[in-house]
């Protein structure tokens, strides 16, 4: 079994794990990081980083993922309807999580802005995570010759979910604990995409895979050749001698 199939169990328990932790109360270390947060805040390091949660906006997001997935559809449809699925299926998935735990805004601390939405688990960090995670095996798939420098550097794209979910606690409008569990829910869908995307049969069976007692036995006649296959002079020359007449 390859790591992304056996990391499927214990994000599912960590996923779990913080659902259940936050139903009654925010996360011990939720309130500590964001205090810590608003006390580093200044005009200028605050519009930097409003600038930098930004990239995981759906104006961001949604155009980048679109873009990224119509390219994979050119090159390998089959590439294609897997981001399709990680991508869409993760956006989805954040909504429904929202709504089922229906987790208010930090009140902790002030916040830098008033975000829609409810907190748990966040959007920002779920599709950032999604996109990384999802292109990150892509890549990871590619051959290696050609593609080396692009195998090589794959986990630079997990810089993006990290820097745009510390930037949602810096503002006050995600508790780390969504955080978490954004990056976590990402993971897990993309994970379980991808294992169903690589053992999904690939194209139709070939021909050399049809066991060849599954051809029946009477689908030749045993009496099939032909009988004008046989050359006409070949027929017995021991025919009747012609009559020939008595001598006077």
């Amino acid at each position: 079994m390859r790591l992304p199939a056996l990391l499927l169990t214990p994000l599912a328990l960590l996923f779990g794990a913080l659902g259940a932790l936050v139903e009654d109360a925010p996360i011990l270390f939720d309130g500590a990081w964001l205090r810590l947060h608003e006390a580093l805040r200044g005009p200028a390091l605050t519009a930097v980083v409003r600038g930098l949660t930004h990239l995981g906006g759906h104006e961001v997001m949604v155009p980048m993922c679109a873009l990224v997935t119509i390219a994979a559809f050119a090159a390998r449809r089959r590439t294609g309807v897997f981001l399709a699925a990680a991508l869409g299926g993760s956006a989805l998935l954040n909504e429904g999580l929202k709504m089922l735990f229906a987790r208010p805004r930090p009140t902790i601390v002030a916040r830098v802005y008033e975000p829609r939405g409810l907190s748990f688990p966040s959007g920002h960090s779920q599709s950032t995570m999604a996109f990384a995670l999802a292109l990150f095996l892509v890549v990871r798939r590619l051959e290696p010759g050609s593609h080396a420098a692009y195998r090589k550097h794959a986990w630079g794209l997990f810089f993006l979910p990290l820097v745009v979910g510390w930037t949602r606690t810096y503002l006050g409008v995600h508790y780390p604990s969504d955080v978490l569990a954004g990056w976590t829910a990402a993971a897990l869908w993309v994970l379980l995409v991808d294992l169903w995307y690589r053992r999904a049969p690939t194209g139709p069976v070939p021909m050399d895979s049809v066991p060849t007692d599954s051809v029946p036995t009477d689908a030749v006649p045993t009496g099939s050749v032909p009988t004008d296959s046989v050359p006409t002079g070949s027929a017995s020359t021991s025919t009747a001698p012609s009559a020939v007449p008595d001598e006077a």
